[in-house]
């Protein structure tokens, strides 16, 4: 039997690892494109601002809680609308925020351009509202979390105040 040199084991075993590397990182196509962070952003706190570690521990629970949830809502909302009315959505929100002094709000735009079927504005605004109650859920048990200090800081951050809203 002929010997093997050993640097051909070491050669075939860096190949076999970069084979099985570039398959992971390649992935499967059929395989759906990650969810983004809904819950995460749900629950963002200033930059500076202090937490204990059982308050970061609580929030990240409650991020573990909601993401699957809010999630739900997405593929449904995917379900029911065709990607042409998800892009013109997408469009028009970001011009309208970039614009935010002329006409309606970003998210009514957006919605207001998509151009729903009567069937699909029912589907669609059923959905909304069961989204957003999961979110005014989520943010009083956010609330809950954080000590008046602390939502005071967050209540005063632009932009915050209505994510933050006193609605229960």
């Amino acid at each position: 039997m002929k010997r093997v040199h050993p640097f051909c084991g070491i050669v075939l075993s860096v190949l076999m690892v970069l084979a099985f590397s570039v398959s992971v990182v390649v992935g499967d196509p059929a395989q759906k494109a990650p969810v983004p962070n809904l819950a995460g952003r749900l629950f963002q706190v200033p930059a500076g601002m202090k937490l204990t570690e059982s308050q970061k521990v609580k929030i990240q629970l409650l991020i573990k809680d909601y993401e699957p949830r809010l999630a739900r809502f997405q593929e449904e909302i995917l379900k029911v609308t065709t990607k042409k009315q998800r892009e013109t959505r997408a469009a028009v929100y970001k011009l309208k925020r970039e614009n935010p002094k002329t006409g309606a709000s970003p998210q009514a735009a957006a919605e207001n351009s998509m151009e729903l079927t009567e069937g699909q504005k029912k589907v669609f605004a059923d959905i909304q509202n069961r989204k957003n109650a999961v979110k005014r859920e989520a943010l009083r048990r956010f609330k809950a979390v954080l000590t008046p200090d602390q939502l005071a800081e967050i209540e005063n951050q632009a932009g915050s105040r209505k994510r933050l809203s006193k609605r229960k």
